[in-house]
């Protein structure tokens, strides 16, 4: 177990977007936040079971955290996050392997706040929650210009309160324990409110990859052939996606 606290002065200011943005259910969107400070407490709970901490063969790893900002802990904003977090390894013939990942994290507000701040929404990127084959963080709601028609060119990735995403991979050796093919299924979203996930708005994608580690450095390299399903009309695609991390 962990215990960590956090305290930030939290000002994002983004003076491209100088225009009033409104979302898809009509609600006005900031991009900004105006100075907030953050007092947050997190417990974290984790166990890892796996063979190998950088290329797992077999075994599993769990993680499941809670935040509290506020409260008796000062700060501008009342907040709570919940977060959890597994992976499970499958070793099968011929060293292939089968990993899956799956990630669902919620905030919300509490007290006398009534909207998170935009620095604390959920965004759909980043090695611990990405749908490979799409465009990083365009899975999820969006907003536009006030007035103007929706668009895949004029939308702005607003963020949400809830996010779920399950990453499948299955590799098998070229070269020894350096070089692995990689195919993976990847699905996932992130939703307006907290608490609340609708099965039918997934975003699906798929593809292959190769996996590069030479004197524990890891290299991923994807390539995201077939996004399966989109998560709404306004969603842009990317074939390639790169990273420096070990497995899930």
């Amino acid at each position: 177990a962990e215990l960590t606290y956090r305290l930030e002065n939290s000002e994002i200011s983004n003076s491209s977007v100088t225009n009033e943005y409104t979302d898809e259910r009509g609600k006005s969107v900031s991009f900004g936040d105006a100075g907030n400070v953050l007092s947050s407490a997190e417990l974290s709970i984790y166990r890892d079971m796996r063979n190998d901490p950088y290329q797992p063969s077999s075994g599993w790893k769990t993680e499941i955290s809670g935040t509290v900002y506020g409260g008796l802990l000062g700060g501008d904003a009342d907040l709570y996050a919940v977060n959890a977090e597994a992976s499970i390894y499958f070793s099968l013939p011929f060293k292939h392997i089968l990993g899956i990942y799956a990630h669902a994290k919620v905030i919300d507000t509490w007290g006398d706040t009534e909207d998170v701040p935009f620095s604390e929404k959920l965004f759909m990127y980043g090695n611990d929650s990405m749908v490979r084959g799409f465009k990083p963080r365009d899975i999820g709601p969006k907003a536009w210009i006030t007035g103007a028609t929706p668009s895949r060119d004029g939308a702005k990735s607003a963020g949400g309160q809830t996010l779920g995403v399950v990453n499948t991979e299955y590799t098998m050796p070229m070269i020894s324990k350096v070089l692995r093919l990689a195919f993976f299924l990847d699905a996932g979203n992130v939703w307006y409110d907290p608490w609340e996930a609708d099965l039918d708005e997934l975003a699906v994608g798929a593809g292959v990859g190769l996996r590069f580690t030479v004197k524990n450095f890891p290299l991923r390299l994807d390539f995201g052939w077939l996004p399966l399903e989109l998560d709404d009309e306004f969603t842009e695609t990317t074939e390639f996606s790169f990273s420096l991390r070990y497995d899930f």
